[in-house]
């Protein structure tokens, strides 16, 4: 089953709106805004060197050497050459007026456009989508990025990280849906994830819960390597939220079943606890400011012999209610 946007069109169309929003705002014009934000990502990549090359490893097969070589190398040099001569760039150019609009004074003023879309190709996958991104921020611009779908694991740690460096209405980064003709994918459902906590925690007796009321809580997490934990770690990066590890498992139930006794919270699908909320002593948080949803598809090849079982899964996947519990 692939994961992706429920309707990506709706997705792209709203963000595009916030970006010009945001534009039009005039956050993102000022120079120190801009040396800002090409320090965030100068920073951020640092921060996942090692995961972007080994995605490249997965990819291309290119070496750790190569990939800092040819991609990471290119994209440090590039910020620290905007930031060298970003106030240069932005300053006024004075030219020379005609004659017949004398005494007039000429200056050529430099102004971004607003919206900027950036699409990278597979080969090299880094460079070619954060060059023309240090481009776009030096100039005041918003962007939206689009990986190669053709190097998965790039597109992966690309979209954790910028969503971690940056706010969508900024930067957003949009990973495409599997588009090949001999691949089918239908929507299957939506599933709602949630945190949960003791009823004899703290925070149950809240009506309403910030991202600032988990700051530094401990939590009973997944395995790594878990697509909820995945989420998980991208929410708490995206909104800067310090949090504790007490104890990992690679079962739900026994996450649930820890929660129950307040050894910690939790992060876990809804469907997961419908039912237990009441029975077991669990409360459902009901967290302000983030989204808390993933999609699911269903993905299959095209001339793939269809069997029995196959089709019984399609048939009962299909069947179920969006936004299933």
């Amino acid at each position: 089953m692939a994961e992706t946007h429920d309707n990506m069109k709706e997705y792209i169309s709203t963000t595009r709106q916030k970006q010009k929003a945001y534009f039009h705002s005039g956050a993102t014009l000022a120079l120190p805004f801009r040396k800002q934000m090409l320090r965030k990502l100068a920073s951020a990549m640092h921060q996942y060197e090692k995961a972007l090359a080994d995605a490249l490893w997965q990819d291309l097969h290119k070496s750790y050497e190569e990939a800092y070589l040819t991609e990471l190398s290119i994209v440090y040099g590039e910020i620290r050459n905007h930031l060298r001569h970003l106030r240069k760039w932005a300053r006024p150019e004075r030219k020379c007026s005609p004659l017949a609009i004398m005494p007039a004074t000429s200056k050529i003023i430099k102004q971004p456009l607003g919206n900027t879309l950036i699409i990278a190709p597979w080969n090299y996958p880094v460079q070619l989508l954060l060059n023309p991104l240090v481009g776009a921020i030096s100039s005041g611009c918003t962007a939206m990025l689009k990986p190669s779908p053709y190097v998965p694991n790039v597109s992966r740690v690309l979209t954790e990280m910028i969503r971690a460096t940056c706010p969508e209405e900024y930067i957003a980064i949009v990973e495409g849906i599997i588009d090949h003709e001999e691949i089918i994918t239908a929507p299957a459902f939506d599933d709602n994830l949630c945190i949960i906590c003791s009823k004899e925690h703290p925070l149950a007796s809240k009506q309403v819960i910030t991202p600032d009321d988990l700051h530094d809580q401990q939590f009973i997490l997944r395995e790594k390597g878990s697509g909820t934990r995945k989420i998980f770690e991208q929410l708490m990066r995206k909104h800067h939220i310090p949090y504790k590890v007490k104890w990992e498992s690679n079962s739900t139930p026994a996450i649930t079943d820890a929660v129950a006794y307040n050894l910690g919270l939790a992060f876990v699908p809804v469907r997961c606890v419908n039912g237990k909320a009441s029975r077991d002593s669990i409360c459902i948080c009901p967290i302000q400011e983030i989204n808390m949803k993933r999609y699911f598809f269903i993905a299959y090849h095209k001339y793939h012999p269809m069997t029995s079982a196959m089709q019984d899964f399609i048939n009962y996947v299909s069947a179920l209610p969006y936004d299933f519990q």
